[in-house]
């Protein structure tokens, strides 16, 4: 085992610190490209760690959270545009002011509501399909709570139509291996007989 003088050691440890800051500056150019001007303003890469993973500064809770929400769509957008090597994005308000950002917010910021739209803008390319290529789950995703809330309950209400049927005493629908079993609903079975 060699040892190093402190010099030596002192310099390995500038030269990999100023790597690292040199790719956040690259990255720092490419941000607006990446993730939209309106997104950009208020968020900035701060760090990649050596296990890949980015750590992004927002300008609010929301910010960082709506962000978290996105995070396969932009790491998606860095991997292809800056560094195939990030794992992950993390992202936290709490680096905001540390970082050199821009301005804080002002008192007459926009809602989260705003924010999320402005967010939604942003990212416009879709994500990637899940699953393999023409199978049935690589639809694309709903665009908004509504279309995904209708979905399910489609997917529920035919899942419920393939597995039951109707109980021939009191017509609500009955998992058919009730039927099977005691001829009719477990309901209806635990009624005692009238008679």
């Amino acid at each position: 085992m060699t040892f190093e003088g402190l010099n030596a050691v002192l310099t390995q440890l500038k030269k990999t610190q100023w790597q690292e800051q040199q790719a956040i500056e690259r990255l720092l150019k490419l941000w607006p490209e990446i993730v939209g001007a309106e997104v950009s303003a208020q968020t900035r890469p701060v760090r990649l760690s050596p296990q890949g993973i980015l750590q992004v500064a927002a300008a609010s809770g929301v910010w960082a959270q709506n962000l978290a929400f996105e995070r396969v769509r932009l790491l998606v957008k860095v991997r292809s545009a800056w560094n195939p090597a990030v794992k992950d994005i993390h992202f936290s308000p709490r680096q905001w002011h540390r970082s050199g950002a821009a301005q804080p917010l002002s008192p007459q910021a926009d809602s989260p509501a705003i924010q999320q739209a402005k967010l939604a803008r942003s990212l416009t390319s879709p994500l990637p399909a899940y699953g393999k290529k023409g199978a049935k789950n690589s639809q694309a995703l709903p665009q908004d709570a509504q279309a995904a809330f209708t979905n399910w309950a489609n997917r529920v209400r035919q899942n419920a139509n393939q597995h039951a049927s109707r109980c021939p005493i009191c017509d609500c629908l009955t998992p058919t291996i009730e039927l099977s079993r005691w001829g009719r609903c477990a309901l209806c079975t635990s009624r005692p007989e009238s008679g």
